[in-house]
């Protein structure tokens, strides 16, 4: 859905990357839809929304392969490794705290 989206917003605006190039190498600049994009899987990242920043990263690699910024993928991708790790982990406390309400509540 966000990828569809995204593409729907490039096509709409005229554009297929705000990639641009400089003595650092390529970037984005800070109105960019793809660093936008970046900003929102940080922060749901940061307010512990995993599955929305797993998504988020998910449709923002194949954006940074398109434009052939591979360190780009690289740590979208090592996000995304994150993020199922703890969801993973927060599935597994949801567990054990149902299992410690359902022990306490029927004895």
């Amino acid at each position: 859905m966000r990828s569809s989206f995204s593409d729907w917003v490039r096509r709409a605006v005229g554009s297929k990357s705000s990639k641009i190039e400089d003595k650092d190498g390529p970037r984005y600049p800070i109105n960019s839809l793809e660093f936008r994009e970046r900003r929102l899987a940080d922060w749901a990242f940061m307010i512990g929304d995993w599955a929305v920043a797993y998504k988020t990263y998910k449709s923002l690699c194949g954006v940074y392969e398109n434009d052939k910024l591979h360190a780009y993928v690289g740590s979208a991708n090592e996000m995304m490794a994150i993020c199922l790790l703890m969801l993973r982990e927060a599935q597994q406390l949801a567990a054990k705290t149902y299992g410690l309400y359902h022990t306490h509540t029927h004895p």
